[in-house]
């Protein structure tokens, strides 16, 4: 029997144990042995908004994002015809559309007492939009799925001009449903039914598209700057079937994601074929309707793998390098980032969880955000993979739990300190 004295320092010992452990950071085996300063390890997610509704802040079915020069993030808010904008912290500024106001048959800007905008093919008005790009002065892109057009707004919302109508023409579009701004101001759409890549000036004047057929309609890829047409679908190099999302590297090269395909195919800024990567399927580097596409400053590629419930890093060459979401590693109710032996997220509404993954893009700072159109939010991963290392995994209850290894502190610490 132990003494008295001795049992009662156990008993409280194992209270304060007990009360303080969603605060203490251990290895991943549970050892005490590489403890770190909780008060060095960032809050995750480092936040999040959104639910379903009509007000400012509100979705119905967010599904894409961008970012500009100031760290501002514009999200289109589908079901609500309308283009919101918050700052990097999540504080909502302003949204645009028609009625957004008070419901007139007007383009209208609004910051406070917002509603849902009112579909239709006016100026400024949306029926589908699904996607969105910023140029380097600030300048927004809308794409609308229905009208087969890109309206570009300046950062305050005024309208500034529109690029393509329907058909298959050079700049004309069947299914616009990407775009992405590269350097010199070029822009980059996919044309999904058209099975085609366009290539834009700053000023919107068409320059080159490319795909299977566009130029003379053989069972080819070509690339075509005049008289051109809808391309083939299929699985071929440089052949579309399901565009969903546009990128743009450092360098100009061109990434884009094919739902039905499976894959990310890489292109120079003329539109020569480069590689491709990806498959149907679970594993590492394996893609289940890749959406939505974002190239960091460092030419990584991060690509929403949406029935895989995860997002994807790869690097330029398209070799994998690893995956976050919910049990990504092992199947666990947690978030996690895996580097090998990665397998299908679990879906959810939990705190880095994700259900109709549709976009990532990121920040100066390489804080990741995600927008889910099922969830109807927004969520700022932070800097989440230079924070999550290896199997690491995120415990997410009534106390934010990061579980690290010594290496991946050491390994935090270096990346923290990098050009990433």
């Amino acid at each position: 029997m132990l003494p008295r004295n001795t049992a009662r320092t156990i008993v409280i010992a194992l209270a304060i144990m007990i009360l303080t452990w969603g605060t203490i950071p251990m290895g991943s085996h549970g050892s005490a042995e590489a403890m770190a300063d909780p008060a060095a390890l960032p809050q995750f997610p480092r936040m999040m908004w959104g639910s379903q509704g009509s007000a400012e802040g509100q979705f119905n079915y967010a599904n894409a994002i961008a970012i500009d020069q100031l760290g501002n993030l514009y999200v289109s808010d589908e079901g609500n015809k309308r283009v919101q904008k918050f700052d990097g912290e999540g504080n909502f500024l302003s949204m645009w559309g028609w009625g957004v106001l008070n419901g007139t048959d007007a383009f209208q800007i609004c910051t406070r007492g917002c509603q849902a905008g009112k579909i239709g093919v006016g100026i400024g008005q949306f029926t589908l939009p699904t996607g969105v790009a910023t140029d380097a002065s600030n300048n927004i892109y809308v794409v609308d799925f229905n009208l087969d057009r890109i309206q570009k707004f300046g950062s305050a919302g005024n309208y500034l001009g529109v690029i393509g109508s329907s058909g298959t023409a050079a700049g004309q579009f069947d299914g616009v449903i990407g775009a992405a701004v590269g350097p010199a101001g070029k822009l980059y759409v996919a044309d999904s039914y058209s099975n085609r890549v366009h290539r834009f000036d700053g000023s919107g004047n068409f320059e080159r598209l490319w795909g299977w057929g566009v130029q003379d309609g053989a069972p080819s890829f070509q690339s075509c700057t005049t008289g051109c047409q809808a391309g083939s679908s299929g699985t071929g190099n440089g052949q579309f079937d399901g565009l969903a999302d546009v990128a743009v590297d450092s360098s100009g090269n061109v990434y884009v994601t094919e739902q039905y395909n499976h894959r990310v195919q890489k292109f120079n800024s003329n539109g020569a074929f480069l590689a491709k990567f990806g498959s149907l399927g679970s594993g590492d580097g394996q893609l289940s309707t890749p959406v939505g596409i974002w190239v960091d400053s460092s030419d990584h590629v991060y690509v929403v793998d949406q029935d895989n419930h995860r997002v994807q890093e790869f690097d330029s060459s398209g070799d994998f390098l690893r995956a976050f979401g919910w049990g990504v590693r092992d199947g666990a109710s947690a978030f996690q980032v895996c580097t090998s032996g990665c397998q299908q997220g679990v879906i959810g509404v939990g705190a880095g969880q994700f259900d109709g993954i549709v976009d990532v893009v990121g920040d100066s700072s390489t804080d990741l955000y995600t927008v889910e159109g099922t969830n109807h939010r927004v969520q700022n991963l932070g800097a989440v993979l230079e924070t999550f290392v290896g199997d690491n995994t995120h415990a997410l209850g009534a106390r934010t739990q990061l579980l690290v290894d010594a290496p991946s502190v050491a390994l935090r610490a270096q990346l923290a300190g990098s050009s990433r």
